[in-house]
């Protein structure tokens, strides 16, 4: 009886300091907030789940049945945030400007790592990129993909040999091979690569160095 006594006027003293314990207000079976509940010393407050806002009531969330985009003046759409919020957004291959309102295009081709296959060389675009094959390939069917394959300049006749030289077909590139007539017998005689991608001529030599 006398511990229930100095319980209870460590109680009244408690309270009359002005300390009290705090009330979860969330954890009570009729839970203040339609979606979600924080509690905080003293009193709590309500969240709402993406797609809605919290109403005038505080406690209550409307949802929304479309983003406020007007007000945004949006270059390309609109959309609601995590928080409920109406945000400018941009189709996949571009990205939010600092004005938060246009959209910028996102070059890929300058990432780390390559888009296209080896064989090919990437072209940036707005809001997407392009796969290109790089010079001495052509596009072609390899089993049921297409791909780029290499151009045998010396069959289509897109090399820069002279007449007097003999063209060999390369991975990408070819070689010229020259021959030229000296005085008592035929040389062949093979000069530095010339690569397709150069383009480069070599001077043809005098007949009568050997």
């Amino acid at each position: 009886m006398d511990e229930l006594r100095r319980g209870s006027r460590l109680t009244d003293e408690v309270a009359h300091m002005g300390i009290r314990g705090d009330v979860n207000e969330c954890g009570r079976p009729s839970r203040p907030c339609s979606h979600s509940c924080m509690n905080t010393p003293g009193s709590f407050r309500c969240y709402c789940d993406p797609g809605y806002r919290l109403d005038t009531d505080g406690k209550s969330c409307k949802r929304l049945e479309k983003p406020d985009c007007t007000r945004l003046h949006c270059q390309l759409g609109c959309q609601i945030s995590s928080n409920g919020a109406s945000i400018c957004s941009c189709p996949p291959g571009l990205q939010l400007a600092l004005d938060k309102r246009t959209c910028k295009d996102v070059d890929e081709c300058k990432g780390a790592f390559s888009v296209c296959p080896e064989q090919q060389t990437c072209r940036n675009t707005f809001g997407s990129y392009a796969c290109a094959c790089r010079s001495g390939y052509i596009l072609g069917i390899l089993g049921n993909a297409i791909t780029c394959r290499d151009e045998d300049e010396c069959l289509t006749g897109r090399h820069r040999c002279s007449r007097h030289a003999r063209c060999v077909n390369a991975d990408g590139s070819y070689t010229c091979r020259r021959a030229y007539l000296s005085k008592t017998w035929w040389k062949t005689r093979v000069y530095p690569v010339l690569s397709s991608r150069k383009g480069s001529i070599w001077p043809f030599p005098n007949k009568t160095q050997e």
